[in-house]
């Protein structure tokens, strides 16, 4: 299913915060995942909000620390830079050509204290939220 999407909405850059390798649709995903899995044991671990049901399913103990922590951290991440880039660049975000101020206002939106260091901690949690993807689901 993952490569069904993935052919259908071609990630540009890892900035396509929703379709790039460990984005969104696969926090989303693995999130459904164990969801669907678990809920017949603990209907408690259901939530329409991802973040909240990766909580769940942690406390359940459905997802391990590492798991979760990837998966957390990258939504958490992700769905700020979202927020902002809708509000403020549209439905495309080219890194290489941002105003300074924009870059400026998404380091700051996330605590980082410069835009490269955003970048790194970007490709960072999609790689870990990427391999979670990798050891849950697409086996």
């Amino acid at each position: 299913m993952r490569q069904t999407v993935g052919a259908s909405f071609p990630a540009h850059s890892h900035w396509d915060l929703k379709y790039a390798s460990g984005a969104l649709v696969d926090i989303e995903f693995v999130t459904q995942y164990l969801q669907l899995r678990e809920a017949h044991r603990n209907p408690s671990v259901l939530d329409v909000n991802t973040i909240a049901a990766l909580e769940k399913l942690h406390a359940y103990g459905a997802l391990d620390q590492v798991s979760f922590t990837a998966l957390n951290d990258g939504a958490r991440l992700q769905h700020t830079l979202l927020q902002f880039l809708r509000i403020a660049a549209g439905d495309k975000f080219d890194a290489a050509s941002a105003p300074r101020g924009l870059k400026h206002l998404l380091t700051r939106a996330v605590g980082e204290i410069d835009f490269p260091r955003l970048e790194q901690r970007l490709r960072a949690v999609q790689a870990a939220a990427h391999t979670v993807f990798q050891q849950l689901i697409a086996v």
